[in-house]
């Protein structure tokens, strides 16, 4: 992963592979995959889709990746609804600090690969995909 330039680990040289991915290093991880690495990453807008991760902050090192990430739109099983491949709470925020579940992490690559995570029996014109993540 790291000659793909997908993790690179810490600036002291370091990997912490014991310590859990909060969702500001999985939008990176996801990100440098699904475009082949930093440099192929747009330069992002100068307004944050998310205000709590904006570009002169704190999470300023994520703020091009999630942006990359919150702009690419992918289908659903049912093709009248198109999700990003990251989205907020609904408090509207990214919350870049949270650690991922596994079942985030999962959401994060089906998503960014395209793959469908859940699939209803029948088509509803009611079933929404989760926007939780």
């Amino acid at each position: 992963m790291a000659d793909a330039e997908i993790a690179q680990g810490y600036p002291d040289g370091t990997y912490h592979p014991d310590e859990p991915v909060n969702r500001a290093q999985m939008a990176v991880f996801v990100a440098r995959a699904v475009a082949g690495g930093d440099a192929a990453i747009p330069v992002p807008p100068e307004e944050p889709t998310f205000p709590d991760v904006p570009r002169f902050s704190t999470w300023g090192w994520c703020y091009p990746h999630v942006e990359y990430l919150a702009a690419l739109t992918v289908g659903c099983d049912y093709p009248t609804y198109l999700y990003h491949v990251v989205e907020g709470y609904p408090d509207e925020l990214y919350h870049p600090e949270r650690i991922c579940t596994r079942d985030q992490i999962v959401v994060y690559v089906s998503r960014a690969f395209e793959r469908p995570t859940l699939r209803a029996p029948t088509p509803s014109p009611t079933r929404q995909c989760s926007r939780r993540f």
